[in-house]
Formats: structure tokens, C-alpha cells, sequence
């Protein structure tokens, strides 16, 4: 008798399929594990890089308070002395709970440090955590004149041009602060933003300093101009020449304009002094000019003098500024007209002490420096056409920096960049080296 034996496999099949399901399932797990580590580490390194422009709002806070109170005034606008000495501040970012954490050490010139803090990947809204990253950077004090010319557009310079600097803090680079050809520097730059073909024109102008230009933008050179140093241009052979390195075509800046502090001002007058007459005496104090402002005028004090939109500064012939040793003068000109100022005689031989600026209204207007007399000082106009002129067959010396939409000269003129400039004249502080820490 034969006997049939049934395999039975269904329970062989069911722990297959149960080992199926569980590998497949191990797996599946692994992947979605593996997949939520990724998104994990991805959206924590999305955090990782989204902390540098939180904390780059730090620094620019940072930056905004030292240009309104530099380092004496920093525990306005709700900034606080820490324990440490520093000054802080913090501020929340955006709506997703970043905020920065800035300090200012206060000297000078300051350090900036901020810390940048965003919330990490499914960090709880009540307790969140962070990611954070810290900037320390160092600051160096720049003033509005960090060239002799610096322009939108074009410079040109003619025949009997010469730039070169000075430093009247630095008595081997000067005499009683005053100029001294022996002692000259080779820091006479000139500089424009306008990225133009031939936009700085040298001729046959000497310049002992550098030249640069914005991308796409060129300078043009006479048979007889030099650009370069002491030595260079020593070398007769080197006339229409450009020093190796001493012309670039990288430059990049703005020129912001100027701002009109709030002030109460009051019609001057004129008076008698030392037996000499003056159409206006402006003693310290704020002052506005009315109709056309023009004649001879003495400065005894630390003087503003606003001229209108409807107002001209027109000075011309025996038209004069004399500034006494000690005073100083600064001149805001909102004329939508063309200006004309003559013979400005700044007596204590300083260029901070005389200080032209061009507000924006002023756009598209011309000034005219005709000089007849050594000048002393500084124009900021970057809206308007600068021309500086004389009729001198003999050399005049222009000591001080001209920063101007574009600028012409024609005469006899020696410019003196005062290299002390740079740190003058609406000074702010900027960013002179980043580290992460």
C-alpha cells in the first residue's frame, strides 16, 4: 500500500513573507532615517550659512552708531554698557526667532564683534536652541576726501597741472603743518567711478600719485604728463608715461550725498574791521544767504552759511572770503543755479577750515573756483561740474581735496592733497579686516 505525503508549505511561505516585510521594512525605516539625517543636516547647514547675515545686521548697526556718535556718544539709541566695557545691542531678525547679539569696544578706532543666532532644525517655538556664529571685525576712520580728486565722470587737467600730498600731522612729510615742496608725497590720487573711456585726461600734467578708474573705464596721457613717483618722473625720458602699477582700472565706491543738518539760521550783515569795510561779517553762528550773495566777506568765527535754492553764491572781480586764523567755514549750497566763488584766504593754513558742499538740489549746476590767490580748502559737490580757473601766469597753489560730478581745470595750478584729509570732513568708520572667531 502506498501512502501519498502532503508538503504542507504554507507556513514556509509565511515566514518568508514575514522576512520580507521585515528587511523591506528595515529598510524602508533606514532610508526614511537616512533621509531625515539628511534634511536634518541640510536644513541645519541652511541655518549654519543664514547666521552671517544675521550677524552682518549686527555690524551694520554697529557701523550706523559709530557714524552718528563715533565713540563718544555710544550708549545712544539704546545701546547699553555692558559689564565687560563694551557697548551692546540686541535685535531680532525676520519672524523665525533670529536675532544677533553686536558689542562695541570703545576705542578708537573701535571693534565690532556680532554674533549671529538662528534657531536650529525642529528647535522648539518655547525653548528653542541655536545655532551661532561670531564676526569680529576691526575698523579703520575714513573721511569724505580719501583722493585730491575723486569724480562721477571725467577729469581733465590740461597743460600746467601738478597733484601730489602732504601730511600736516607729520613733520617729515611737512613744515609747521604747512606744504613744503622738499618734503612732498607721492599720495596725490585721482580717481573716477564712471567706468568711461578716457575719463581721467592727464595731458601734459604732472601727477605724484595714482590713477584709477572703474571697471570699463580708461585715462588718456600727453607727450609731456607723468604719473608715478619722486623718481619716476625724475627721469625726463619717462614724460607721457605711466609708472608701472600706479594706474588701475578696479575701482569701486559711491559718493553719497550730502546731508543739511537741522539749523536756525540769520541774515548776516556787513561791518567795519581793522579800518577795512565788508559787504558780510559771519561770526560763529548759522547763516543764510539771500538774492545773491557776493563781496568781500570775513569770517571770525566757526561759521555755516547756507545758500537757498533761490539764492547764488556769485563772487567775481575784487570778491573775496577771508577766513582769520582760527575761524572756519563751511558753506552748504542748495542753488539750483551756477556758483562762482573767488580768492577764499584761509589764514591759519588749515583745509579743514574752509569746506564747500553741494546738496542734491544743486545737481546739474557748475562751480567755478576762480582763483587769484593760494587756496585752502575743500570742495564736496558730487553733483556738480567743478571748474577751477586762473588767469596767473604764475603758479597757485590749491591745498585740499575736490570731490565733484566731474572736474576741469585750466591756469597754473598746484594741487597739495593734504593726506590728513582722510580722516576729516564727515568721517565715518569702515571695515578694515573680518574674521570669523
Amino acid at each position: 500500500m502506498k501512502i501519498a505525503l502532503k508538503t504542507r508549505t504554507d507556513g514556509s511561505v509565511i515566514i518568508l513573507a514575514l522576512i520580507t516585510a521585515a528587511v523591506i521594512g528595515i529598510s524602508l525605516a533606514s532610508y526614511l532615517s537616512l533621509i531625515s539625517t539628511q534634511s536634518t543636516s541640510v536644513a541645519r547647514s541652511m541655518n549654519w550659512n543664514s547666521a552671517i547675515p544675521v550677524l552682518e545686521s549686527g555690524i551694520e548697526e554697529a557701523l550706523t552708531q559709530l557714524h552718528y556718535t563715533a565713540v563718544t556718544n555710544l550708549s545712544a539709541n539704546s545701546w547699553s554698557l555692558g559689564a565687560d566695557g563694551y557697548y551692546h545691542k540686541t535685535r531680532t531678525v525676520g519672524t523665525y526667532g533670529s536675532y544677533f547679539d553686536v558689542s562695541i569696544r570703545p576705542t578708537d578706532p573701535p571693534t565690532i564683534t556680532s554674533i549671529g543666532y538662528v534657531p536650529t532644525p525642529l528647535s522648539s517655538t518655547a525653548n528653542p536652541t541655536y545655532v551661532k556664529r561670531t564676526v569680529q571685525v576691526k575698523t579703520q576712520l575714513r573721511g569724505m576726501y580719501v583722493n585730491a580728486l575723486t569724480v562721477k565722470g571725467t577729469v581733465s587737467l590740461g597743460q600746467n597741472f601738478l597733484v601730489d600730498s602732504f601730511d600736516s600731522t607729520d613733520p617729515l612729510y611737512s613744515t609747521n603743518g604747512q606744504y613744503t615742496a622738499s618734503k612732498r608725497k607721492t599720495g596725490g590720487d585721482i580717481a573716477s567711478i564712471g567706468g568711461f573711456v578716457n575719463e581721467v585726461q592727464v595731458d601734459s600734467s604732472q601727477i605724484f600719485g595714482k590713477v584709477k578708474t572703474a571697471p570699463g573705464g580708461s585715462m588718456s596721457i600727453g607727450n609731456k604728463g607723468m604719473v608715478g613717483d619722486i623718481a619716476f618722473q625724475s627721469n625726463s625720458s619717462n614724460q607721457g608715461k605711466v609708472q608701472s602699477g600706479w594706474y588701475s582700472d578696479d575701482l569701486s565706491m559711491d559718493l553719497p550725498n550730502v546731508e543739511m543738518p537741522t539749523m536756525t539760521f540769520f541774515s548776516p550783515v556787513g561791518g567795519r574791521v581793522g579800518g577795512t569795510n565788508y559787504d558780510y561779517i559771519l561770526t560763529s553762528g548759522n547763516w543764510i544767504a539771500n538774492g545773491m550773495f557776493k563781496g568781500n566777506i570775513l569770517v571770525t568765527g566757526n561759521a555755516v552759511l547756507y545758500v537757498p535754492p533761490d539764492a547764488t553764491l556769485h563772487m567775481s572781480g575784487s570778491d573775496g572770503i577771508i577766513i582769520a586764523p582760527g575761524a572756519s567755514l563751511k558753506i552748504y549750497n542748495a542753488s539750483t543755479g551756477n556758483c562762482i566763488i573767488c580768492g577764499v584766504e584761509n589764514g591759519g593754513g588749515d583745509a579743514t577750515k574752509f569746506a564747500y558742499y553741494g546738496l542734491p538740489s544743486s545737481a546739474g549746476g557748475i562751480l567755478s573756483l576762480n582763483a587769484n590767490s593760494r587756496f585752502v580748502g575743500t570742495i564736496y559737490s558730487p553733483n556738480q561740474d567743478v571748474r577751477l580757473s586762473s588767469s596767473n601766469t604764475s603758479d597757485l597753489d590749491f591745498v585740499g581735496s575736490v570731490v565733484a560730478n566731474s572736474a576741469t581745470a585750466s591756469g597754473h595750478f598746484l594741487m597739495h592733497f593734504d593726506e590728513n584729509l582722510k580722516k576729516s570732513g564727515g568721517s565715518s568708520y569702515v571695515v578694515l579686516s573680518w574674521n570669523e572667531i
